[in-house]
């Protein structure tokens, strides 16, 4: 665990997603999940010791971040969008079942538990008066169309999902790219310049690193143009795949997996521009 700054905290103990806890007079706002049952309750015993957990913000409808929260039991906030593919999701989650290159590929059949369905939802903002304390909340599309900005002004903290991948590549097969590049020039605005950018896997991140995010992604429509052009071409898939892999530090255990990541991300962008061409 990790102190930002005064009662703002960066918990990394937990596989794939690193969660967010806001604190104020004896109040906290968890900000994302782990993933695995198991951890849930570790995760709440840690947050309960800074203060008594009064609320939990999703800040996109990620499987990485739902499964976890369907034990949760704090009142949930999500955004509009991120209700609706929550409460439309499957009841039975089987990691393999719908591969996307992550740990969760791995979970095995995730029963019993209901959905996770947020309490509290808003449209494209909102406000939240924590016993003083301003809150803001904001739909930024990108990585994925429910993504949101935890932004606490007071503070200069702000939590942005998975805009800015550093560590790892994101799953592709989500995303909006268009909407992704005007998020990320968004984060570049002046009114940002002195905040601290939380990722949701990578922790802090330098400003830096949004011009990298950026490059990327603008590498990614480069690519998936191209793949348009001949979606029957695997080796050609595979070997985008390779090269936009490139961009994340890797070693023996995690390369593989960073390509198939990109693989399955990129052939699901493909196939979605096709369904929008044919409707």
């Amino acid at each position: 665990m990790q102190e930002l700054c005064s009662d703002i905290y960066l918990i990394d103990d937990y596989p794939i997603v690193s969660t967010g806890y806001v604190v104020h007079e004896g109040a906290g706002l968890a900000v994302d999940c782990p993933y695995i049952e198991e951890d849930i309750q570790n995760w709440m015993n840690e947050l309960s010791d800074l203060a008594e957990p009064r609320y939990c913000v999703l800040l996109d409808h990620n499987p990485e971040r739902t499964i976890g929260a369907r034990s949760i039991k704090i009142p949930m906030i999500a955004n509009d969008q991120a209700r609706i593919e929550m409460v439309e999701s499957p009841d039975t989650y089987k990691g393999n079942a719908n591969p996307i290159g992550s740990e969760i590929d791995r979970l095995k059949r995730v029963t019993g538990m209901g959905k996770a369905v947020p309490d509290l939802t808003f449209k494209t903002e909102m406000q939240l008066d924590m016993d003083g304390l301003l809150i803001l909340f904001e739909v930024h599309p990108g990585p994925m169309s429910s993504s949101s900005w935890v932004i606490l002004p007071d503070r200069e903290v702000m939590f942005i999902g998975d805009v800015v991948p550093t560590i790892a590549p994101p799953y592709l097969g989500y995303s909006f790219i268009d909407e992704w590049l005007d998020t990320l020039d968004i984060l570049r605005e002046n009114r940002f310049r002195d905040y601290k950018m939380v990722s949701a896997r990578n922790g802090l991140i330098e400003r830096t690193q949004i011009n990298d995010a950026a490059r990327f992604i603008r590498k990614v429509r480069d690519r998936v143009e191209k793949l348009e052009q001949e979606p029957e071409n695997i080796k050609m898939l595979e070997d985008m795949a390779l090269e936009l892999a490139d961009d994340f530090p890797s070693n023996k255990e995690t390369a593989p997996q960073f390509e198939q990541c990109l693989k399955l991300g990129l052939e699901a962008l493909v196939l979605r521009s096709q369904e929008d061409e044919e409707e």
